[in-house]
């Protein structure tokens, strides 16, 4: 495991720096499950040297590469179109997230893309809805913090209103500052200032760990944009932001590990500021396990979230109850994707429980019964994560 990890990270470094990993790689099919999980597969084809590697394995990766690609040529034109449908309809919007990062990556198409999440004002969100629907994009669905499409090229649009979302209450004050905090880079086109836009993203990592778990390519993410603007960045301005959010611990765990990992240099934040070695063993080991949001082959995407309600509870038995309750009557934001008949006629909720229920008895109960298992996580492995999140700062 320790040589394939090695491996894994010394490729990225070695694609980011585009240059040939001349190293023989041994357990190949362990490291495209690794990179596949991390959402960084086809980030590292380019690098691999095809006589040092399985075969198949680098088939796999080449295969990665061309669905890497391809993905980044639509993703680019529906935020190119979406750009200018909202500027002609006077809708001032920003681009978030993996949206605004694959910009800032040696090349775009490293940085993959499940869907494009825009912001724009909470009274121009009806102004949006009319003129997407006048472009065909077909809505897919609304809930508390956004509202979903899809564009005629078939990709997910999540259209935001806030920032803020019953996951990030803790930052809520922070984040309605959303609007005073950008700079405009065309008539109705504006991106968050760097430093809100770096604090805004280690909220969003903090709020995956807690609810899903984040990969490595989240933490490359923090790496590449304090790289990008490391000479530019108002230092003052940033670490009152952290401090405002308790997130200063978070964000100098998050520079480590990309030095540890990846070889940046980020000496200027890290004074003085060091991790012993097992414990990067023990945080490297975590998120290559949960891959990107959780989604991790062989993780249980339910420890995330008992982790949470277990450190809300100060018990672990109290935690795991709540978490038990919420699993079996979820709210009606994570009811909507499937329900969405919710969004008007909310009263439902409890007949959409009862369906819920029986579609999962009935329709699949093998692999029903495999998961509920899962909710049956012991005391100590819990614990582990509790001790290793209260370090990471989170």
């Amino acid at each position: 495991m320790k040589e394939v990890k090695n491996d894994f990270f010394a490729l990225i470094k070695y694609a980011l720096d585009n240059q040939k990993y001349n190293k023989v790689i041994n357990d190949a099919d362990k490291l495209f499950q690794m990179a596949n999980d991390a959402g960084v597969a086809g980030l590292i084809y380019q690098t691999l040297v095809k006589e040092n590697i399985e075969q198949d394995s680098y088939h796999k990766f080449e295969k990665a590469f061309y669905l890497f690609t391809k993905k980044d040529v639509i993703t680019n034109l529906d935020i190119l179109e979406i750009s200018e449908l909202f500027s002609n309809n006077q809708i001032k919007h920003i681009f978030l997230k993996g949206s605004f990062l694959k910009q800032i990556y040696p090349e775009s198409y490293m940085r993959l893309m499940g869907d494009i999440d825009v912001l724009v004002s909470e009274e121009d969100l009806p102004k949006a809805s009319k003129v997407f629907a006048e472009y065909g994009y077909k809505h897919f669905l609304t809930n508390q913090s956004h509202t979903c499409y899809i564009s005629n090229r078939k990709t997910l649009i999540e259209v935001h209103g806030s920032l803020n979302s019953e996951d990030t209450d803790r930052y809520t004050k922070f984040l309605k500052r959303t609007w005073e905090e950008v700079y405009q880079i065309s008539d109705y086109r504006y991106e968050l200032n760097p430093e809100y836009n770096l604090v805004y993203l280690l909220i969003h990592l903090v709020k995956h760990l807690n609810s899903s778990g984040i990969g490595v390519r989240s933490v490359l993410d923090i790496g590449i944009f304090v790289n990008y603007f490391y000479d530019n960045l108002n230092e003052e301005k940033l670490m009152m932001f952290l401090q405002e959010t308790k997130l200063e611990l978070f964000f100098k765990n998050m520079l480590w590990l990309n030095e540890k990992c990846f070889g940046f240099d980020f000496s200027k934040y890290l004074e003085g500021f060091n991790q012993d070695e097992s414990f990067l063993e023990e945080v490297t080991d975590y998120i290559i396990l949960s891959g990107v949001h959780g989604f991790g082959k062989d993780f249980n995407r339910f420890t995330p979230r008992i982790t949470s309600h277990v450190r809300k509870a100060n018990n672990s038995r109290k935690g795991k109850f709540k978490h038990l309750i919420v699993t079996i009557f979820p709210s009606k934001k994570s009811m909507l994707p499937s329900y969405r008949y919710l969004n008007k006629y909310p009263f439902l909720l409890p007949w959409a429980w009862i369906s819920r229920w029986t579609k999962l008895v009935f329709k699949n109960p093998k692999r029903t019964l495999h998961k509920s298992k899962k909710l049956f996580i012991e005391k100590k492995p819990i614990e582990d994560i509790v001790n290793l999140y209260d370090r990471l700062g989170v």
